[in-house]
């Protein structure tokens, strides 16, 4: 969740205007961090900050209260998801587990950044801490897709190579891409430009976080 949709969704369950300086308030940071952060995702220790500070809930829409159907969503605020349980984005060394199982879904389109070019949405699970704090180990990821994707730099890419898939921040310049983990314990790694055809983008991150100790498998309407 973005801070500014966190914002919106704070001042509906509140009934009143939340202004940037009030979630500097509940982050013990500044109003001008919060504005120069607003297109930022919020990490789960944010959100448990602003969930005590407000005292509401965040994650209050449920899955469960949404209908399939096999059509396109009739209503233009609903967005269709494929969830890939046993799929894992490696935050690591590397691993590559394709599931052969898929759940589809349709959610609101609040609860994440939807970019009107993106082709389809699908979720995953994080595997390993390089990319804590923002991405911790069994996190999901939501992903945006696009044909002929390229690398924007300083985005977090799922992405295979050499024959593993990787959740990473990439950058691309003339002769390398550059492989950023989050965790300074993780060194900076970069693929030259002899291997840069060798980098095959899966899905652009645009989401993570976790359940709250809730099963996905019975938050959806399973289809197949």
């Amino acid at each position: 969740m973005q801070v500014l949709q966190a914002i919106s969704e704070i001042t509906s369950k509140l009934k009143s205007k939340v202004s940037y300086a009030d979630v500097g308030k509940a982050l013990g940071v500044s109003r001008q961090y919060i504005n120069q952060i607003k297109y930022d995702d919020l990490t789960a220790e944010q959100i448990e900050k602003i969930e005590k500070f407000f005292n509401i809930h965040l994650t209050d829409v449920k899955l469960t209260d949404v209908k399939w159907t096999d059509d396109k969503p009739a209503d233009s605020h609903m967005v269709r998801l494929n969830y890939y349980p046993d799929a894992i984005a490696s935050c690591g060394n590397g691993t590559f587990e394709m599931s052969n199982e898929r759940i589809s879904y349709e959610i609101p389109l609040n609860m994440f950044p939807v970019s009107k070019n993106a082709q389809s949405y699908s979720m995953c699970h994080a595997r390993g801490n390089s990319m804590y704090p923002r991405i911790w180990d069994g996190d999901f990821v939501i992903c945006e897709h696009y044909d002929d994707m390229k690398i924007n730099n300083g985005e977090i890419y799922i992405f295979c190579y050499e024959d593993q898939l990787y959740l990473k921040r990439l950058s691309k310049n003339i002769n390398q891409i550059v492989v950023e983990s989050e965790n300074p314990e993780f060194p900076t790694q970069y693929i030259e430009k002899e291997e840069m055809n060798n980098v095959h983008l899966i899905g652009h991150v645009i989401c993570s976080g976790r359940l709250a100790n809730r099963e996905l498998s019975n938050m959806v309407n399973k289809i197949s």
